[in-house]
């Protein structure tokens, strides 16, 4: 499973790769990934209904992310679910402290935001 095209993202100057094989992609995030780790597990056990996590690989010092497709609403209803859960997903950024949410960071999974970074 030799990677075919390499794609490079810089975050406030940590580089994110993304990695596309036949089998699909995968983001390696060549730094610790702890707090995404943590972060999924708390929005897979208490927010699950109203935002979703990409599932996430912690090595020594670096990992492995689910690469999240953009899926956005089919239809008018979706879309109304869709911002209301992304405003539970901005209550719960809020409640935590983070000061680092933006367009960047949050992918549309159908009604369900995503964060991602």
């Amino acid at each position: 499973m030799l990677p075919q095209t390499l794609e490079i993202f810089i975050t406030a100057g940590t580089p994110t790769f993304v990695l596309a094989t036949d089998a699909g992609k995968i983001v390696y995030k060549p730094h610790d990934v702890e707090i995404d780790v943590c972060i999924g597990n708390l929005i897979r056990t208490f927010f699950d209904d109203v935002m979703k996590a990409p599932a996430v690989l912690r090595g020594e010092g670096f990992g492995f992310a689910e690469f999240i497709q953009n899926e956005p609403a089919s239809n008018a209803q979706d879309a109304e679910r869709y911002f209301h859960n992304l405003g539970g997903l901005a209550a719960v950024v809020q409640m935590l402290g983070s000061s680092d949410l933006h367009h960047n960071n949050v992918i549309s999974r159908g009604v369900y935001p995503v964060i991602i970074d």
